[in-house]
Protein backbone atom coordinates (compact mmCIF):
# COMPACT_ATOMS: atom_id res chain seq x y z
CA UNK A 1 0.00 0.00 0.00
CA UNK A 2 3.04 2.54 1.11
CA UNK A 3 4.10 1.96 -2.94
CA UNK A 4 1.05 3.54 -3.80
CA UNK A 5 0.96 6.42 -1.27
CA UNK A 6 4.37 7.51 -2.30
CA UNK A 7 4.05 8.54 -6.01
CA UNK A 8 1.26 10.70 -4.70
CA UNK A 9 3.47 12.52 -1.97
CA UNK A 10 6.09 12.66 -4.32
CA UNK A 11 3.56 14.50 -7.36
CA UNK A 12 1.67 16.44 -4.49
CA UNK A 13 5.58 17.74 -3.60
CA UNK A 14 6.22 18.50 -7.22
CA UNK A 15 2.89 20.33 -7.96
CA UNK A 16 2.89 22.42 -4.86
CA UNK A 17 6.49 23.45 -5.51
CA UNK A 18 6.13 24.13 -9.52
CA UNK A 19 3.73 26.34 -7.90
CA UNK A 20 5.95 28.36 -5.96
CA UNK A 21 8.97 28.50 -8.26
CA UNK A 22 6.69 30.11 -11.21
CA UNK A 23 4.05 32.05 -9.36
CA UNK A 24 5.87 33.07 -6.03
CA UNK A 25 8.19 36.90 -6.21
CA UNK A 26 11.55 36.01 -6.95
CA UNK A 27 13.22 35.89 -3.52
CA UNK A 28 16.49 33.68 -1.81
CA UNK A 29 14.22 30.41 -1.56
CA UNK A 30 14.00 30.14 -5.44
CA UNK A 31 17.45 28.26 -4.88
CA UNK A 32 15.49 26.05 -2.85
CA UNK A 33 12.54 25.23 -4.86
CA UNK A 34 14.51 24.64 -8.21
CA UNK A 35 16.34 21.65 -6.30
CA UNK A 36 13.10 20.43 -4.66
CA UNK A 37 11.26 20.12 -8.35
CA UNK A 38 13.71 18.67 -10.13
CA UNK A 39 14.68 15.90 -7.20
CA UNK A 40 10.42 15.43 -6.87
CA UNK A 41 10.15 15.17 -10.85
CA UNK A 42 12.86 12.80 -10.80
CA UNK A 43 11.83 10.88 -7.85
CA UNK A 44 8.21 10.69 -9.50
CA UNK A 45 9.35 9.60 -12.42
CA UNK A 46 11.51 6.78 -11.32
CA UNK A 47 8.76 5.74 -8.76
CA UNK A 48 6.20 5.14 -11.00
CA UNK A 49 8.07 3.83 -13.63
CA UNK A 50 9.51 0.93 -11.42
CA UNK A 51 6.39 -0.20 -10.35
CA UNK A 52 4.63 -3.45 -11.73
CA UNK A 53 0.51 -2.84 -12.70
CA UNK A 54 0.02 -6.46 -12.69
CA UNK A 55 1.59 -6.79 -9.08
CA UNK A 56 -0.52 -3.88 -8.12
CA UNK A 57 -4.02 -4.60 -9.48
CA UNK A 58 -3.33 -8.24 -7.76
CA UNK A 59 -3.15 -6.35 -4.53
CA UNK A 60 -6.06 -3.23 -4.97
CA UNK A 61 -8.35 -6.03 -5.81
CA UNK A 62 -7.31 -8.69 -3.61
CA UNK A 63 -9.02 -7.61 -0.33
CA UNK A 64 -11.76 -4.90 -1.97
CA UNK A 65 -15.07 -5.14 -0.93
CA UNK A 66 -17.61 -6.65 -3.64
CA UNK A 67 -19.37 -4.37 -5.54
CA UNK A 68 -22.88 -4.50 -3.78
CA UNK A 69 -21.70 -3.08 -0.79
CA UNK A 70 -19.26 -0.76 -2.62
CA UNK A 71 -22.71 0.92 -4.35
CA UNK A 72 -24.04 1.19 -0.58
CA UNK A 73 -20.91 3.42 0.08
CA UNK A 74 -21.37 5.41 -2.70
CA UNK A 75 -24.90 5.95 -2.60
CA UNK A 76 -25.38 8.81 0.40
CA UNK A 77 -21.83 10.44 -1.03
CA UNK A 78 -24.23 10.71 -4.55
CA UNK A 79 -26.88 11.88 -2.54
CA UNK A 80 -25.05 14.69 -0.66
CA UNK A 81 -23.06 15.53 -3.91
CA UNK A 82 -26.71 15.87 -6.02
CA UNK A 83 -28.79 17.71 -3.10
CA UNK A 84 -25.48 20.43 -2.69
CA UNK A 85 -25.75 20.72 -6.70
CA UNK A 86 -29.14 21.41 -7.10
Amino acid sequence: MGLLLWPGVLFYTLYWYVLYLVGAPFSALFLLYVPLVTLSAYATIAVVSSMDGEVVRRRATSGSPTSRSRSRQCSPAAFCCGVVIR
